[in-house]
């Protein structure tokens, strides 16, 4: 029901459908005023160097394909890329990172002390399906302010997955859209 909620958490799951807006609308909703919310939505890779955004193109453009197989093909491929890609670059940036070295522009960097079953879900998240949209910090703020949370208690990750983030429902706020 409206205003029931005194947290309310969406972590992966905005940036796969179509009208993340209006999800945060419905969302903000739910939470009672002073409430918080936390989330994680997928962030567009500004800032990475060129071979970075060259990588993310290539994988953008499998997706596409892979995502419209069927489903038992996809955990397939899925499982094949967690053990063929995800796996070498996060266990290379685990050993780079225990030699004290800054893995940030690698891909795939933020696996690096993951177990391979969340290599493998993930693989399958970012491969399996066919709708993800990618969000900077601005798209983000805009979204909740325009959802009635309070923007000065709005909180990002300072590491990746970047757009990680809590904020508070607006005291005496009653969103009726």
């Amino acid at each position: 029901p409206d205003a029931s909620l005194d947290l309310a958490m969406s972590l992966g799951v905005l940036h796969h459908i179509p009208d993340t807006s209006l999800a945060i609308k419905d969302i903000s909703r739910t939470i009672k005023p002073g409430g918080y919310f936390l989330c994680y939505l997928y962030y567009k890779v500004e800032g990475k160097p060129m071979h970075y955004r060259i990588i993310f193109s290539l994988v953008n453009v499998s997706r596409f394909c892979i995502s419209r197989m069927p489903h038992s093909i996809r955990m397939l491929i899925a499982r094949f890329i967690a053990i063929s890609i995800y796996l070498p670059f996060a266990r290379l940036s685990r050993l780079l990172l225990r030699r004290g070295r800054d893995v940030s522009n690698i891909p795939l960097h933020h696996y690096a002390e993951m177990p391979f079953v969340m290599l493998e879900n993930d693989a399958l998240d970012r491969f399996g399906t066919r709708l993800e949209q990618r969000f900077n910090k601005e798209e983000i703020t805009a979204m909740l302010l325009d959802a009635d949370f309070d923007i000065s208690s709005l909180n990002f990750s300072a590491e990746e997955p970047y757009w990680t983030f809590a904020v508070k429902k607006n005291s005496g706020s009653s969103l009726t859209n």
